[in-house]
């Protein structure tokens, strides 16, 4: 009986299949031979990272929840403030402050700003200075030109007017390049602040040539130059020390 010729199409898919069904052999080989000795351990791996990452999302929605509560917390206690509520505010704060229920340290710093503010508007300027000392050492540097500002307004307060002077020189670094004191009509610069604040110190520690010099920088399109205007009229109005006693006995 002639043997029955395959055509050449039947001959490629025998070949195939062969060649899928070596392949198939060789996989089954590979994973008893490898894989299937260690396939709990690598279903646990592939259980615990499953669950890595479905509990990596859950903290990152949880953290973000509590950023929130502690953000809204804090413009509480900035609206309690502000509407003269001390005693809210300072619960407010207290709860976003370390040892509290929604304390965050990346709010640490707006934080105790806030508590920083509401003792220097009660009259507490020890308290005030202390918690400013304390910031300016962890605030970002974005933050700390103000917080120098700030802390030199409380020790002027205090009548500390070499530490206030102190203070302020710390704010020099951060202001760039000063303007061009000569250029009456010059834009305003973040400089101005710094004269305005500097000539009142001096005028306070009645040292009249520096205070009016620092007070005459600050630019007349500057934001500042009516508080520096009121500074320079009232210095000039202030009431004359009282005359010695003998002046009005004196012969003639």
């Amino acid at each position: 009986m002639p043997r029955r010729r395959l055509k050449h199409k039947q001959v490629i898919e025998t070949i195939e299949q062969d060649d899928f069904q070596v392949a198939l052999g060789r996989v089954k080989s590979f994973w008893q031979e490898t894989i299937h000795p260690y396939e709990g351990r690598i279903w646990t791996g592939v259980i615990v990272v499953v669950v890595a990452v479905i509990g990596s999302l859950w903290w990152r929605n949880h953290h973000s929840a509590q950023i929130s509560d502690a953000n809204q917390i804090l413009a509480q206690a900035r609206t309690n403030f502000e509407s003269g509520d001390t005693n809210g505010a300072l619960l407010e704060l207290d709860k976003v402050l370390p040892q509290g229920e929604f304390y965050q340290p990346g709010l640490e710093v707006a934080a105790e700003l806030v508590k920083a503010n509401i003792a220097f508007a009660s009259g507490e300027y020890e308290n005030a200075i202390s918690i400013l000392t304390r910031l300016v050492d962890i605030a970002p540097d974005s933050l700390r030109a103000d917080l120098y500002y700030q802390l030199s307004t409380a020790q002027e307060s205090k009548g500390d007017y070499n530490g206030a002077l102190q203070s302020l020189g710390h704010v020099e670094k951060y202001l760039g390049p000063e303007p061009d004191e000569k250029d009456t009509e010059r834009k305003p610069s973040v400089w101005d602040r710094y004269y305005f604040q500097k000539g009142r110190i001096f005028l306070k520690m009645k040292n009249e040539p520096d205070g009016m010099k620092f007070l005459l920088k600050v630019s007349r399109r500057s934001e500042w130059i009516d508080d520096a205007s009121r500074e320079i009229a009232w210095w000039k109005a202030r009431p004359s020390e009282a005359l010695p006693i003998t002046w009005a006995s004196a012969p003639k």
